[in-house]
């Protein structure tokens, strides 16, 4: 299974404690569809671009699924408000960089896009519930000279009772490197 599809924004490095804030993102440049992604940085590192707002950020949930990603990305309140926002901002010379400057319209639209972005973040069928192995097999040991795959098949059983789709991110090379 690629994770990448199931669950596509969310990005958890070693030794961090929380996934990469994730986002959609569109230029005030071209006429680009927006696109979804995480921030590759860690920490509070932000892109030239974002930070003089010519490229801007709307921050989503991590776990959104794949298949609510693409909702996202195709809606029409999405797509009106990235051309409210456009044809509402200009990229002006500041003195020192190149910058977006949004009017009225587009703040307002802005504003409207983020709590959009918001609600549709926490809607529970949106989203993918997502493990670290250490969360998921904290009172489980394996059997002395189990196979990976025997490990696997006697691994606990998750309650799917909520019907929320559930990833347990690296599951194999933890149990291979941790007990092989």
């Amino acid at each position: 299974m690629d994770i990448s599809q199931v669950v596509p924004l969310y990005c958890r490095y070693p030794g961090q404690t929380a996934p990469q804030p994730a986002f959609i993102e569109f230029s005030l440049e071209d006429d680009e569809a927006p696109t979804a992604d995480y921030s590759g940085d860690i920490g509070c590192a932000i892109p030239f671009d974002v930070y003089n707002r010519r490229t801007i950020r709307v921050a989503v949930s991590p776990s959104l699924s794949g298949d609510a990603v693409r909702e996202l990305l195709n809606s029409e309140l999405v797509s009106r408000a990235v051309s409210i926002i456009r044809a509402n901002s200009e990229v002006v010379w500041d003195g020192r960089s190149m910058v977006g400057k949004l009017g009225d319209e587009a703040l307002e639209a802005l504003e409207h896009l983020e709590e959009f972005c918001d609600e549709f973040s926490e809607r529970e069928e949106n989203l993918v519930e997502v493990w670290e192995p250490d969360n998921y097999l904290l009172w489980w040991s394996p059997k002395p000279g189990q196979s990976v795959g025997d490990m696997i098949a006697e691994l606990p059983e998750v309650d799917f009772s909520d019907n929320r789709p559930i990833v347990i991110l690296g599951l194999h090379d933890y149990l291979r490197e941790r007990y092989q």
